[in-house]
């Protein structure tokens, strides 16, 4: 099935259209359709592009996850970069003063949970400018969106190989 307005391909069972939000004309719950906000343009690609937590990401200047599960949020975002440079700066500064490496953790926590959400909007429509030329920017849009579980145990990795390099190191 295709947007009869703006031609994406469909799932059959599409409601509104992933790219330019409009109604689908035979969408198979019209019930549902009523209930549904209609986003149009940028902000439906944002919503497509960030999934079920786009309405807390988009309205709220706080995250509670971010604040709860830092780098995992992170990187459980597919923002790996960040994910990486915070867990790598961490466990460096844990093998040399473990007081130290709690206070910046602390803080990073606690500034990314104010910033999180300016910091991955930002990111999002970056990731939405690269790929929005493409043939299949609606499948691209949700595939490099979303959620990654790998994302979670991403600082897990980075902290087991940080201290492995930093231990071969130092003897």
């Amino acid at each position: 099935m295709y947007c009869t307005h703006c031609g994406t391909k469909l799932d059959n069972d599409a409601i509104f259209c992933t790219s330019c939000g409009s109604r689908v004309e035979n969408s198979p719950s019209v019930s549902h359709v009523n209930k549904e906000k209609v986003y149009y343009g940028e902000e439906a690609n944002l919503r497509n592009f960030m999934g079920t937590a786009s309405d807390s990401i988009l309205k709220s200047k706080f995250n509670v996850f971010a604040l709860l599960f830092g780098a995992n949020y992170i990187g459980f975002k597919k923002m790996y970069l960040f994910s990486i440079a915070w867990t790598a700066l961490v466990s460096v500064v844990l093998y040399y003063n473990p007081f130290l490496a709690f206070l910046v953790n602390l803080v990073l926590y606690i500034l990314f949970s104010f910033l999180f959400n300016n910091i991955y909007i930002k990111y999002a429509k970056k990731e939405i400018k690269k790929i929005e030329s493409s043939d299949n920017f609606s499948e691209l849009l949700v595939k490099k969106g979303r959620n990654s579980v790998f994302g979670i145990f991403l600082p897990i990795l980075v902290f087991a190989f940080c201290l492995i390099i930093i231990t071969y190191i130092n003897g």
